[in-house]
């Protein structure tokens, strides 16, 4: 479609788009942390801040040769799922460099991030992981059926959340 590759920022109550921002290919996710607006593009495989208020790019963080199919806001750092590579990466907000990468043997289709705990969907392998925000270990991979897409924690017990498109 037209606008493939675009974040559009719209008016609240006129419905018109008023800016059209290239984010670099497919969208594989979007996330508002630290006062900004994450995007992160397939194609061009960075994560693009933008100022929601202006619309305005403000950095560009590129990841590597992997291929982006998820992202998180959580710890106060981005996540960023890598499914080449199997792995999450974490993302320092302030200067855009990669602090850890946790290889976890997934392909990640959502994460979402605790205080203790990140939750890695697998779409394929049809499960969730736990895994562990200090170490980076796998503490537990719950089967959940048909792919997991979607991921969400609530209240502070960090109930996991799973959210499934069934077949």
């Amino acid at each position: 479609g037209p606008n493939v590759g675009q974040v559009l920022k719209a008016g609240p109550s006129s419905c018109v788009v008023r800016v059209r921002i290239p984010i670099g290919g497919k969208l594989a996710g979007s996330v508002a942390g630290r006062g900004s607006i994450w995007v992160a593009g397939t194609v061009s495989q960075t994560a693009t801040r933008i100022k929601p208020t202006t619309g305005s790019i403000t950095q560009r963080v590129k990841l590597g040769g992997g291929n982006i199919s998820a992202i998180a806001f959580g710890a106060g750092n981005l996540w960023v799922g890598d499914s080449t590579d199997e792995a999450v990466v974490e993302v320092d907000a302030e200067s855009g460099s990669p602090t850890r990468t946790f290889s976890l043997g997934v392909r990640p289709t959502a994460i979402v991030v605790g205080r203790r705990a990140i939750w890695v969907a697998d779409y394929d392998a049809r499960s969730v992981s736990e895994v562990d925000l200090g170490s980076g270990q796998t503490l537990a991979t719950i089967p959940v059926g048909n792919g997991p897409a979607a991921l969400a924690l609530t209240g502070r017990s960090e109930e996991r959340r799973v959210g499934k498109e069934c077949r």
